[in-house]
């Protein structure tokens, strides 16, 4: 069965007389008995691109339906995907998840679909690697680059600014090994997302005189290079704030919950990563302060206040609060709110009420 599809592709293949580039289809597989698997696949066209066989745009297409509806698998158009083999690296893209710039992940995690959105899978050498002219993967070492021009080459220019305005440039060129968590260009420079940088912060960045004067750039850096393991706690150059590395969820790994696009980014003074967003340095207030702050749950707070267990979720915890809303305290019976208001025993649960 298997040698009969590979029969009929090469068919069609041969019948193929454009001189257009074929575009690559990257597939996602699921090996199945008596189907194409993606080691045979990848196998069959290697040899056919080793050949010099070109592809129409037109073929491609057909191709990956071709091996969509009878290989069992599922295929994706990489949008960059110039090299395949060693030291190439899979990133999957959530179209039109912002504004200006689409999610990007480090590696496919979302089988496929994110809240209905269907993904893009995206192939390109892994940082510190290059393709080598007629050569499968990425086989060329790059030299490591300057911390500065990493960032300008992997998608954060506006923060390498921001670094060399404060005068924190001079600091990472001079000292030793680094490690950058450096929000993307997209999220540092939307509007929606600025709201993570007050314009206090931003007013520091350009108006400092000495590095220690600003706390935003600070938070993302750490003064030594870090391995990202789960559960890790880094200390950042900023005194006595710390980051939290997290792996969710398909290996997605995160800081301080902002998940990481790029990772182990290497330059001469050290490492850099990619964030999806800039982190925000402003102290982190305890459970009680986050209630009080929430309109959405003032009812509620009211009646831990009454409790007298304000105090209680100002300490450490740990703690999980499921807190009622508004809308439905304003659904209760009657004046059942009013009864227990002033009733401590029965917000703390001490007695009953019926």
């Amino acid at each position: 069965m298997l040698q009969q599809q590979q029969q009929s592709l090469e068919r069609r293949v041969l019948s193929s007389s454009s001189s257009t580039n074929w575009s690559r289809v990257t597939l996602d597989s699921v090996n199945k008995t008596g189907r194409l698997n993606v080691a045979q696949v990848t196998l069959f066209l290697s040899s056919l691109i080793a050949s010099g066989s070109v592809f129409s745009g037109k073929f491609a297409i057909y191709l990956s339906l071709f091996l969509l509806g009878n290989g069992g698998h599922r295929a994706a158009a990489f949008r960059r995907s110039p090299v395949s083999g060693r030291n190439v690296c899979l990133y999957e893209v959530v179209p039109f998840s912002s504004p200006l710039a689409p999610l990007t992940f480090s590696r496919v995690w979302s089988q496929g679909e994110v809240c209905s959105i269907k993904t893009i899978h995206e192939r390109e050498c892994c940082p510190g690697f290059d393709v080598m002219p007629g050569q499968m993967g990425c086989l060329r070492v790059k030299p490591a680059d300057a911390m500065i021009s990493t960032l300008i080459s992997n998608n954060a220019s506006i923060f390498a600014r921001h670094l060399a305005e404060s005068g924190l440039r001079d600091q990472l060129e001079q000292d030793g090994a680094f490690t950058v968590f450096a929000p993307n260009d997209q999220t540092t420079s939307s509007l929606q997302t600025m709201r993570t940088i007050s314009v206090s912060q931003l007013q520091q960045i350009s108006s400092a005189r000495k590095p220690t004067e600003v706390p935003f750039l600070l938070y993302h850096l750490a003064p030594t290079r870090v391995k990202l393991e789960d559960g890790a706690v880094i200390k950042t150059s900023l005194a006595d704030r710390t980051l939290r590395i997290n792996r969710q969820r398909h290996d997605v790994l995160t800081v301080n919950c902002v998940p990481l696009e790029r990772t182990y980014v290497m330059a001469k003074e050290g490492v850099m990563h990619l964030l999806s967003k800039p982190l925000d340095p402003s102290p982190t207030f305890n459970l009680m302060d986050t209630i009080l702050g929430d309109e959405r749950v003032q009812t509620f707070a009211t009646l831990i206040v009454q409790a007298q267990l304000a105090g209680d979720f100002r300490d450490d915890g740990p703690f999980t609060i499921f807190a009622p809303t508004q809308d439905a305290f304003s659904s209760l019976p009657g004046n059942f709110f009013e009864s227990i208001l002033y009733n401590t025993d029965a917000i703390k649960g001490e007695r009953r009420l019926c």
